[in-house]
């Protein structure tokens, strides 16, 4: 695998900043890994894949109790240590290695997503109407700074030296990363829950009002606006120049990057909800009515699908690219891995609860959150770690 899982420590103190609840410290740096899953969906373009191999069948390492729920996202890794956001208002660490939890710190608001793990610092998108995004510093177990955005559903992303945040009260806005301070914003009329993604130079977000919009990353201007045919709940990936998302209209849409013209759509068998994942000139998408599709990213061609009909639950969580295989969770308890070939069916197991908030991986272990608040490491049965 070409890491080790080290022993990074954390350690649990208390902070007259944080009254009563604990908080995270480090004694080590973390650092910086080729496979660091640092925050939704991977990397900023939020693609939900990572190029190493994770080979079916797997078997469980261990199992987390995180004692309150997760929201659509809630994991982000770095070297050794995984972040978990709850609906609680808790951000707990623990390790990677044997899921001992590390530390933990209350946020005070529910955080339904999953945080931006930079540096030192670990920022966060809380519901609270106040002070809701915050940076922890993490070598010294202190709030760095926190900001106003209103309630957030969705994912921070991060770019270059900017944080985008999106709220349901209709806004997206830019934070300094360093100082929290705002660099510009936007408002559109209706709320977003759709996560925010980038190409570096554009950022590009869903919105209940079936618009998808392109803007300037740097200065925040409006550069494109194109509509899809309902809601927008899932937030876009971008891969080969193009916006690739689904809506509730039961349509995969994919946009050019620059202009937000149209390059292709396809016609799903049901509604849209979770983000596809795209790799190698792929994009994988469920619905809701628990088909798994593959397209071609380049022309919208159906390549294959899998599950559906009574072989398979909703699809409420991003569909996860490891290599060659595509791990899928469903709201019937069921994880599967399929070939990204061709979607033959390679593994399967049982899960203890519905799968609704997506997956996340680092380097050889996969980490599933399910709805009865535990999160499943799964490794490899074959191989070395």
């Amino acid at each position: 695998m070409g890491i080790r899982l080290s022993s990074v420590i954390l350690i649990a103190a208390s902070v007259g900043l944080l009254s009563n609840c604990s908080g995270i410290r480090l004694r080590q740096p973390l650092r910086s890994t080729e496979y660091d899953w640092r925050l939704f969906g991977g990397s900023e373009t939020r693609t939900n894949a990572a190029p190493q191999f994770l080979e079916p069948p797997l078997k469980l390492v261990w199992s987390y109790d995180a004692s309150a729920g997760f929201g659509p996202s809630a994991l982000s890794a770095k070297d050794s240590v995984l972040f978990i956001a709850t609906l609680q208002g808790e951000l707990q660490v623990i390790s990677i290695k044997d899921g001992e939890r590390l530390g933990w710190v209350s946020l005070g608001s529910a955080i339904a997503s999953a945080p931006v793990v930079d540096g030192t610092t670990v920022i966060v998108a809380t519901a609270d109407e106040k002070n809701n995004v915050i940076s922890y510093d993490f070598s010294s177990a202190r709030k760095y700074w926190k900001r106003t955005a209103g309630p957030v559903e969705s994912a921070p992303l991060s770019v270059g030296r900017l944080i985008i945040i999106a709220t349901l009260n209709g806004t997206l806005l830019a934070l300094d990363r360093d100082t929290g301070e705002e660099r510009w914003s936007i408002q559109v009329s209706q709320p977003i829950r759709s996560s925010p993604a980038s190409d570096g130079e554009r950022v590009f977000f869903g919105c209940d009002d079936g618009a998808v919009r392109g803007v300037n990353a740097i200065t925040g201007n409006l550069l494109w606006t194109a509509r899809t045919g309902a809601a927008v709940f899932a937030n876009p990936i971008v891969i080969d120049s193009l916006v690739i998302v689904g809506s509730l209209d039961s349509t995969v849409y994919a946009f050019h990057v620059q202009s937000g013209e149209i390059a292709w759509k396809y016609r799903t068998s049901g509604m849209v909800y979770a983000p596809a994942a795209g790799f190698e000139h792929r994009a994988v998408v469920g619905t809701a009515h628990g088909d798994l599709l593959c397209l071609d990213t380049r022309t919208g061609r159906l390549l294959w699908s899998a599950l559906g009909g009574d072989a398979g639950g909703v699809i409420n969580a991003a569909p996860l690219i490891v290599g060659n295989i595509v791990y899928v969770g469903t709201l019937d308890k069921q994880l599967y891995a399929l070939e990204l070939s061709d979607g033959a069916l390679r593994w399967q197991t049982e899960l203890p609860g519905r799968m609704k908030t997506s997956p996340a991986v680092f380097g050889k272990r996969l980490f599933i959150p399910v709805e009865n608040r535990i999160v499943l490491c799964y490794r490899s049965t074959s191989g070395e770690e």
